[in-house]
């Protein structure tokens, strides 16, 4: 039977790569809807990103939501918000002018924006079809000294924004030389399992295992863990992580993952001989020999540490992803034997080696 395809809602989403930084203006935004709280499965959302010398990204509105049009503008002030995440407000600190346009119950509301500040009263402007907002802004040149969009830069960081949200689809397309136009889509259904797949590149072809990938709900944690991972012949250990669809260079949900890794590989070499009771259990670098994974948590109040904030410090996500990864890669190894002797004796192998 043909399954209807849910209504899309249009995002146009502007980044800046400067000499030395990538500012995910607007990024963070799509990542702050697809959150829970702002759950969006099994609606199939659409994000169209176009660059041009004057950049606008639109967020559509939930059809649902009761909020009053007025609050849409607060968000546009300069703040911080207590959950730390990044959205219009930092766009419009960072603008020397922004405009702000909503569409709601058939009127359109405009409010103008200079250096953060706002220039114009919020105005009800005209009629208008749909819902959604519009934001338009011009980087402040005062703040950043060059303002040179990266086409390659947006497109690995909504590749891994598509990748970690499997109901999102991003269009990406640079209008800014007409002669030169590039465009590309991107959409995995697999979503972390497309991930590992995408990391791995040629060397899939030859994995001997399969994706071990799941995804779950943690209610003492406040969020949803999705994890994939499978050995290939490649050497060393790939594995990127992710909290609120943000990368980060280590923290909580990588300590538990790999536990969880070490304890359940460790359990069943036991179970099946390979370890002697009084053994150690295999070492985290040695299980990780040829492992490519995705370690990605989604928190109602994620806490990040040092200076750049890449590092998740919930200290409840460890043993939360711990636990999971556990539960999830045991019962992968049970259920049949020849994949998992495949995992185990290559770590055995490797052990003994060293």
């Amino acid at each position: 039977m043909a399954v209807e395809r849910p209504a899309e809602k249009v995002v146009l989403v502007p980044v800046l790569r400067l000499p030395s930084l990538v500012l995910l203006l607007g990024v963070v935004e799509v990542a702050h809807h697809l959150q829970p709280g702002f759950e969006v499965r099994p609606v199939f959302v659409v994000c169209t990103v176009v660059l041009l010398h004057e950049l606008r990204y639109t967020l559509g509105l939930w059809p649902e939501t009761s909020q009053d049009v007025r609050d849409l503008f607060v968000h546009a002030q300069v703040r911080f918000p207590a959950h730390n995440l990044v959205g219009p407000a930092v766009v419009n600190a960072l603008s020397c002018r922004m405009r702000a346009e909503v569409r709601r119950e058939g009127v359109l509301w405009v409010q103008e924006y200079a250096r953060g500040v706002a220039a114009t009263p919020l105005t009800e402007v005209g009629t208008a079809t749909g819902s959604g907002t519009t934001i338009a802004f011009w980087p402040d040149a005062d703040i950043f000294g060059a303002t040179e969009f990266s086409f390659d830069g947006l497109e690995e960081r909504f590749r891994e924004v598509a990748f970690l949200n499997q109901s999102l689809e991003i269009s990406l397309t640079d209008l800014r030389r007409p002669d030169e136009s590039r465009s590309v889509r991107l959409r995995f259904p697999g979503g972390t399992r497309d991930f590992v797949d995408f990391l791995d590149g040629h060397a899939a072809a030859s994995t001997p295992v399969d994706t071990i990938a799941f995804e779950c709900e943690d209610p003492p944690m406040g969020g949803v863990v999705e994890v994939a991972f499978r050995w290939c012949s490649c050497p060393g250990e790939r594995v990127q992580s992710f909290a609120n669809s943000r990368p980060t260079v280590g923290g909580t949900h990588t300590v538990g993952f790999r536990d969880g890794m070490t304890a359940a590989v460790t359990a069943y070499a036991r179970e099946q001989g390979l370890l002697t009771p009084t053994a150690p259990g295999f070492g985290a670098e040695r299980i990780g020999e040829g492992l490519t994974a995705v370690v990605s948590v989604k928190l109602d109040r994620p806490e990040f540490e040092g200076s750049t904030r890449g590092v998740l410090g919930n200290s409840e996500v460890r043993d939360c992803v711990g636990q999971a990864v556990r539960d999830h890669l045991g019962r992968w190894l049970k259920e049949d034997q020849d994949r998992a002797a495949a995992v185990i004796g290559r770590i055995v192998q490797g052990a003994r080696r060293d």
